[in-house]
């Protein structure tokens, strides 16, 4: 049955049955994603720069490594998926928006959320050294002891442990939440709010607060590393402003995430944001691999993790024959060389006799001024 022809067809009237906006949702999914495939790149370089400077490095970081590269290469699927499904396969096609969200979108929080918590694992890790510090400060010198983390710092570990569980928690209750939502319709009522102001804003509440603990006891302990040498301070202030840096920039994205989550709840920017911020996280935990040996050059090993123990004997060893060599030593005091001459006199006649006895006092008084300490 066809159509009266008197009534016209708007092909742009299905767009009006919905109160959606592409520009901040799909597009700024869009957007996010271009961007996150630039660090996602940037990822694979630091760990093929990886592979090459750290073959013999422990198998606890090539896994982290390797999961981390795992997750960033499905985690820059999903998201490349999620536009080409909305934005591609269903182009001007409004009515897909009412209906379930593609699979893709739904999981995102559990990727994210698995990448955060790799990463973090290895900055815990970093933290966690109090068995051996306990050790270290009664086998071998306090200086040891402080560039450690001590038992003290347990509590603090345990509890950034805790926000990475909670972390992965809220993720995986955010995905389940959001295979619910039927469509826009439903996403812009309470669904959002249980969605995007409270799992969503939860799990990077928690992230954040995890970086927040891990970051601040590192930094504690480098400051307590501090041993009134000039080259020693400079090189634990270079690590301060290390730390700072690669913990400052995570915090701000993910601040930044739960704002948006918490204050815009029924749009997808905070979706965009946890993007970047998923990747910012796995290079960060690249780059301070990485930088290991160009920190060893600078006379600093504290994060070449391979051997930290041994490290960090080695690098207070080097600080004590620094300020023993920086003494200044007294020569202990030498035996005198002395030089004894021999004079064989022949007479050959009274005249020279004469002169050959002369001739021996002169030489004789010069030996007598040889006879010193050399």
């Amino acid at each position: 049955m066809s159509a009266p022809s008197n009534v016209t067809i708007d092909p742009f009237a299905p767009f009006d049955l919905f109160d959606v906006s592409l520009d901040d949702t799909f597009g700024a999914v869009l957007l996010t994603t271009f961007f996150g495939l630039i660090l996602y790149g940037l990822g694979l370089h630091q760990t093929y720069r990886y592979a090459r400077l750290y073959p013999e490095d422990l198998w606890f970081l090539k896994l982290l490594v390797v999961l981390i590269g795992i997750l960033e290469s499905l985690h820059s699927a999903m998201n490349m998926h999620t536009c080409y499904h909305y934005l591609v396969s269903n182009y001007f096609n409004p009515f897909i928006l009412p209906k379930r969200g593609v699979w893709s979108l739904s999981f995102l929080p559990v990727c994210s959320s698995a990448i955060m918590i790799v990463s973090q694992i290895f900055f815990a890790r970093r933290v966690y050294l109090s068995e051996f510090a306990s050790r270290a400060e009664e086998r071998y010198s306090p200086l040891i002891a402080e560039i450690l983390v001590g038992p003290k710092y347990r509590y603090v570990v345990a509890l950034a442990v805790f926000c990475l569980a909670g972390e992965l928690a809220f993720g995986v209750a955010a995905a389940v939440e959001a295979n619910t939502v039927t469509g826009f319709d439903q996403f812009y009522g309470l669904t959002a709010r249980i969605l995007a102001l409270w799992l969503i804003s939860a799990c990077f509440g928690m992230a954040a607060a995890a970086d927040a603990l891990l970051t601040g006891a590192l930094i504690i302990v480098l400051r307590k590393s501090r041993t009134g040498f000039n080259g020693t301070d400079s090189l634990i202030d270079t690590l301060i402003i290390y730390t700072i840096n690669t913990g400052l920039l995570i915090g701000i994205s993910n601040c930044l995430s739960l704002i948006l989550a918490a204050s815009q709840p029924k749009n997808l920017v905070y979706v965009g944001f946890s993007i970047i911020t998923a990747k910012l996280y796995g290079n960060c935990f690249l780059a301070v691999l990485n930088s290991r040996k160009r920190l060893a050059t600078r006379g600093m090993d504290i994060f070449d993790t391979n051997s930290i123990k041994m490290n960090a004997i080695a690098n207070a060893a080097r600080l004590q024959e620094l300020e023993q060599w920086n003494v200044p030593q007294i020569d202990e005091p030498e035996s005198p060389a002395v030089i004894n001459i021999h004079v064989t006199t022949e007479t050959i006649g009274e005249g020279l006799e004469l002169d050959s006895e002369r001739n021996e006092s002169h030489q004789e008084i010069d030996d007598k001024s040889y006879s010193v300490s050399v």
